[in-house]
């Protein structure tokens, strides 16, 4: 691709030979191509890739294993440069238009000024000089910050007027070389000044600048130098050579006297991190000098005169700032802590200081250290003039917390440039600008960032009056150079009027509907440029910056990305490349439609999409993608002429032209029909049914409707999760159209026929070619269907359900042609494991390996539909005796007891020796049998197997063994209650002197004989008992509360009736706890009134043990005392009630609950002749002290302290 393709202009994508290459243009800010690097430079940066830390461990080791045998420093130096992989930093000088690359060994220089046009710019040969630098001796100093050994410090002087300019450089150590000029000449080794600084020990250089004077030239500019330990040179150069000057700290008296009043006599100064000028002083001689460091501000005065050098004043900053901060940002608690760096400064044209600092914050140490929670920030400082004293007190007047998107990693280490003293603002990291101002009233911000972020980065910048005097005149334009390591120099402007004209007209109701459309405007162009100036793979083709759109940006992101999306869709974009063609052009037009969500992702404003913007941009992209699969696969069928019918080569273009002329659709000149591509497929079906030999044509319209949903599938699974994509949106989709699940099963039913046509069976390639098109047709066929279902749309899911239907029949199809396989993995894809068993037993070839494959694969997935089609086609013996049944006996146990299949599971226990389980679920089973007979079976069998689980040596003493035969004769007392009334009943019907023939007249004979005493007062009660005597005669079995009833209102009560009705309450673990103490509530109420206590009412004649003979014969004494001795464990307080609290108190909800098939007057009639019984119960405790006799036989049978 040609370079004008790699930098084109966004507004035409041509670029004039007048005009500079714009990379990014907005209506405030634009940045722009400046400067290629010279090819030697670029060599230097694409070999290193900037990112090296091993020239320290190269150069320990070299001198370890050679260091002995070296004759010379230079034969040293060779050595390493064979073995260096350097890093590098970058320097540019805006007044002399000079940029440098300096590594530890050498400093490469180029002019980059001086050019008329591009063309000339990349024509012309750059001429490159390379100078040899100093070497430190001490190679353990090392750069906290990006932990490499520190590179020299070089600055670009000035020149005399006419003469080239200056290179000057200085090892860490305090070692400088000085070149007079730039040229050819002087890059030989005895063409420079030389001179030695020397530090303290441990001590090394941090800082080297140079600042230029009202004159421009070498001996008048202000050359400064500062060390770790805070340690200040001036740096003299004349005709005769270089000299240097420490600078002292002392202050006259008076000055010393303010400074103890009121700065900090003693302060921690820390190392030299930058110095700027100030304002000029006593008609131009003298000179502010600012340096700051690590925690304090130090205030100087340099004059021309190289003597002439001023300490002013020093105050500590650092806690001032950081109480600021604590103040000022909201996200900081007073608990956390916060670790603050001084990064650079900069003096402003209205005469304040612009610190740019960075900091961490967290609650401990762990989270600082972590750099998390970094921010940076721009610390405006004001004065306050100190009496009788030229130092001032610096206070912190604001603090402008910087804007960065949350997703762009910019780190702690950053510089500040003000040209001209502001109000714009460049904050420099090494791969991002933050380009702000501060301009009282505005709050513009933007971020301009490298487009490679692995290979590409910023080393070096500089602006016009940076650190330097500034015009009192406001430029209109500001602008900033940057020089990186892949692209070359760039220029950064900011319209700063642009900007002063918005603040100003802020109030205005007109301006502020006009400033929303732009803003409109602006975040759309924002977007267009970041979309078609970047390669979606960052190489040579890449535009090398991008606009990071803040997520604080209130222009419509939502119709700017519908906009653009759909000008990309239908080919309108003005920024789209005129391919010749076709293919190209989609291509093109599918890697934009990837690049929009992706930049809006990065910007962090997905979440300010709305749904349907969502869906619309990833429709959108779904047929760009299908349309360029489609044009693939028709462009390659062209050149197969000769070996396909032209029906078949026609056949989509056809359907195109069928689907236009129907709907008298008018294409436009560089138009297409990508965004109808839902639509042609239901007109395919209309072109074959129009052809006579339509089998000729099926294969073609299969590979074009498979190719179009396959891609559609493909871009859907890879990219939903990035466009936020539910099942729910997908009815949006081209591939939703209501017509084409039908396509889809016609195609896959005609190409099924075909297989099966006679006429081709001898063509085995075509058949192979249409087995393998029907695998396809089912599993896009399945997919679509699928997707349909799980959508919100009712009648989609109706139209879909249709087909699932059809699932089964659709995959045993493929098992019919030889595609078993295929069929069975469709069946895994979409996880129909029901399908897959299905599929398997009719195919009904190496079941057992098929069983034993998945079951191994899908364990409970497969094995629970496996066992579900035995047990559905009731094939329980089957099932219990294939050999998987063994070989997965646990799953087949799991299974059986999840679907409570207790009557084929306790099989399955016994066939596996696990007795113990068998006998617990015949148990079970026995309960929820209707009849007498099957219970007593089943509790018989279960009986069997616990004695079976015991085997010889039965423990009785166990509490185990004894609660589980406990539980089993429980059943069978049950059971023969049912048996003893059964058998009273018949006894009844034979002892009466007439026949009865019918069930109605052995019912009525029973009532009589039985209930004949109380069926009259009570009803309800009557219906119930009568009903209960029917099935009881039937041996069936009936509910708990029924059974009840019967055994306690017979006129004749069964031997123990009352304690076998109490223990069966009990045992009935299917009643709740609310309707079991209404029971057994009615159970005792019932005893108390079924004894006979008139005989007690006179006592005086009765001895006391008459009186206790008397009791023990009552209903009372032996309900307490039987039961008492067969329900251990279970206190008496839940199971005896006394008089006072049997009276029948349920309500009518509660009967509701228990009894839903009986009606609110059935149950109202039952509760009357409760209560019935409730005045029957009062009647004996007020007449016959029924409570005194029944405490007596709890003291009888020593259960009153129980009771208690």
């Amino acid at each position: 691709m040609s370079l004008s393709n790699s930098f084109s202009s966004t507004d035409n994508r041509a670029v004039t030979s007048q005009t500079p290459l714009l990379n990014l243009e907005f209506q405030k800010h634009v940045v722009e191509f400046t400067f290629p690097l010279p090819k030697e430079v670029e060599e230097l940066t694409r070999d290193t890739g900037g990112f090296v830390f091993l020239s320290t461990i190269c150069r320990v080791i070299l001198k370890q294993l050679l260091g002995f045998r070296i004759c010379s420093e230079t034969l040293f130096d060779s050595l390493l440069e064979c073995f260096l992989l350097e890093a590098y930093i970058g320097v540019l000088n805006w007044q002399t238009e000079h940029a440098a690359v300096v590594t530890q060994t050498h400093c490469f220089v180029w002019d980059y000024g001086g050019v008329d046009n591009f063309k000339q710019l990349f024509e012309r040969e750059t001429s490159i000089y390379k100078f040899k630098m100093p070497i430190c001796d001490d190679d353990d100093i090392l750069d906290d910050s990006n932990n490499h050994p520190k590179l020299p410090l070089v600055c670009i002087i000035p020149s005399n007027q006419h003469q080239k300019p200056g290179l000057l450089a200085c090892s860490r150590r305090g070692e400088f070389r000085y070149w007079e000029d730039i040229t050819r000449e002087s890059v030989f080794e005895d063409h420079y000044s030389s001179l030695k600084v020397y530090l303290q020990e441990g001590d090394y250089g941090t800082h080297l600048a140079c600042y230029e004077t009202h004159q421009s030239s070498q001996d008048s500019c202000i050359i400064i130098f500062g060390s770790a330990r805070s340690v200040l040179y001036r740096i003299n150069i004349s005709k005769t050579g270089m000299s240097s000057s420490s600078l002292s700290r002392s202050v006259g008296i008076m000055e010393n006297f303010s400074s103890y009043l009121w700065l900090s006599s003693k302060y921690d100064t820390g190392e030299i991190i930058t110095t700027t000028l100030g304002n000029r002083l006593e008609n131009n001689l003298l000179s502010e000098v600012f340096v700051l460091m690590e925690k304090s501000l130090e205030k100087w005065a340099f004059g021309q005169a190289r003597s002439v050098n001023k300490y002013v004043q020093g105050q500590d900053i650092y806690n001032n700032i950081i109480q600021e901060i604590y103040l000022s940002d909201s996200r900081i608690k007073k608990t956390d802590q916060v670790d603050l760096k001084l990064l650079d400064i900069e003096f402003t044209r209205n005469g304040e200081l612009v610190i740019l600092v960075s900091y961490f914050f967290g609650s401990n140490q762990n989270e600082i250290v972590e750099n998390k929670n970094l921010s940076h920030a721009l610390v405006i400082l004001s004065t306050e003039e100190v009496q009788f004293s030229d130092a001032v007190i610096y206070k912190v007047d604001n603090i402008h917390r910087l804007k960065n998107q949350s997703n762009l990693s910019l780190g702690p280490q950053a510089n500040l440039v003000m040209p001209n003293g502001g109000p714009a603002v460049f904050v420099v990291f090494s791969q991002a600008i933050i380009i702000t101002t501060i301009l009282e009233g505005s709050n513009y911000s933007n971020i301009v960032s490298l487009q490679d972020q692995t290979r590409d980065r910023i080393i070096g910048f500089c602006g016009e009056g940076s650190k330097s005097w500034h015009d009192r005149n406001i430029d209109r334009v500001s602008r900033l150079n940057i020089l990186t390591a892949k692209t070359g120099i760039m220029t950064c402007k900011l319209n700063l009027m642009e900007i002063m004209d918005e603040r100003d007209h802020t109030h205005d109701q007109m301006n502020l509907d006009n400033s929303q459309e732009m803003r409109d405007r602006e975040l759309k162009r924002m977007l267009e440029q970041a979309v078609f100036n970047t390669s979606e793979k960052a190489g040579n083709d890449s535009v090398p910056v991008t606009n990071y759109i803040s997520c604080e940006h209130d222009g419509d992101i939502n119709s700017a990305a519908i906009e653009i999306s759909d000008e990309i869709m239908n080919s309108r974009s003005q920024y789209l490349f005129d391919f010749i063609e076709l293919k190209s052009q989609l291509n093109e037009r599918c890697n934009k439609m990837s690049l929009l969500i992706q930049i809006i992702k990065f910007s962090n404003m997905l979440d300010k999409l709305y749904p349907s913007t969502r869906q619309h941009l990833f429709w959108n992209a779904e047929k760009m993608a299908c349309a360029l699969k489609l044009w693939e696969y028709y462009n390659s069928s062209l050149s197969l002429r000769g070996q396909t019918e032209e029906s078949q080569r026609k056949l989509l273009v056809s359907a195109i032209r069928d689907y236009l002329k129907e709907r008298e659709i008018q294409i436009k000149p560089n138009e297409d029909i990508v965004r109808e591509i839902g639509f042609i497929f239901t007109y395919i079906e209309q072109v074959i049914s129009e052809q006579e030999d339509s089998n000729l044509l099926i294969p073609e319209a299969n590979n074009i409707i498979l190719l179009s949903f396959e891609a559609a599938f493909n871009f859907r699974r890879t990219n939903k999760d990035l466009y936020v994509i539910t099942s729910n949106c997908l009815k949006e989709s081209w591939t939703f159209h209501p017509e084409l699940l039908k396509v889809l099963y016609q195609q896959f039913e005609k190409t099924s026929d075909i297989i099966q046509d006679s006429d081709i069976q001898n063509d085995g390639e075509k058949i192979d070619s249409l087995k393998d098109q029907l695998v396809k047709l089912a599993d896009i066929l399945l997919g679509a269907t699928s997707e349909r279902l799980n959508c919100d749309d009712s009648i989609t899911r109706e139209d879909a359900q249709i087909y699932r239907n059809e699932w089964t029949t659709i995959l045993k199809k493929l098992v019919r042609v030889g595609k078993s396989d295929d069929a069975f993995v469709l069946s895994e894809t979409y996880e129909e494991y029901k399908i897959l068993v299905d599929l398997i037993m009719s195919h009904g070839q190496n079941i057992d390996y098929y069983i034993k494959k998945y079951v191994n694969k899908y364990q409970e997935n497969f094995e629970y539909p496996l066992y579900e089609w035995y047990v559905e086609k009731e094939l329980y013996a089957d099932l219990l005796s294939q050999s998987h049944a063994y070989e997965y006996k646990d799953s087949l146990q799991k299974f059986l007891n999840e679907r409570n299949l207790n009557g084929i599971s306790w099989m399955h226990d016994i066939y596996l020796n696990r007795y113990g389980e068998a006998s617990i679920k015949l148990r079970h089973l026995a309960r929820n049998q209707s009849r007498v007979n099957r219970n007593k079976t089943f509790l018989s069998m279960s009986k069997l197997s616990f004695l079976a689980e015991l085997g010889d040596e039965i423990d009785l003493k166990n509490e185990d063994v004894q609660r589980n035969l406990d539980e089993i004769d429980n059943g069978f007392e049950l059971l023969k209650a049912y048996s003893d009334l059964q058998e009273e009943f018949v006894s009844f019907l034979t002892s009466q002197r007439q026949y009865h023939d019918t069930k109605p007249k052995q019912v009525n004979a029973i009532m009589e004989g039985t209930a004949g005493n109380w069926k009259h007062h009570k009803p309800a009660l009557s219906q119930i008992y009568e009903k209960q005597v029917i099935k009881i005669l039937d041996g069936e079995i009936i509910p708990t509360s029924e059974l009840v009833e019967v055994m306690t209102l017979a006129d004749k009560k069964m031997e123990n009736a009352f304690p076998f009705a109490l223990q069966f309450t009990l045992n009935d673990n299917k009643i709740s706890e609310d309707h079991r103490r209404t029971i057994l509530q009615t159970i005792w109420r019932r005893i108390y009134l079924n004894d006979n206590w008139e005989i007690l009412l006179d006592t005086s004649n009765i001895s006391d043990e008459e009186l206790n003979e008397h009791i023990k014969s009552t209903f009372v004494y032996i309900a307490l005392e039987i039961v008492n001795r067969s329900v251990t464990g279970i206190p008496l307080n839940q199971w005896f009630y006394p008089p006072a609290e049997a009276f029948f108190s349920s309500t009518i909800e509660q009967f509701h609950k228990w009894f839903p098939l009986l009606s609110e007057e059935q149950i109202k009639s039952l509760i009357e002749d409760y209560l019935k019984e409730n005045d029957d119960l009062k009647h004996y405790i007020d007449n016959y002290h029924l409570d005194k006799y029944v405490e007596y036989a709890l003291g009888l049978l020593d259960l009153k302290s129980k009771f208690g």
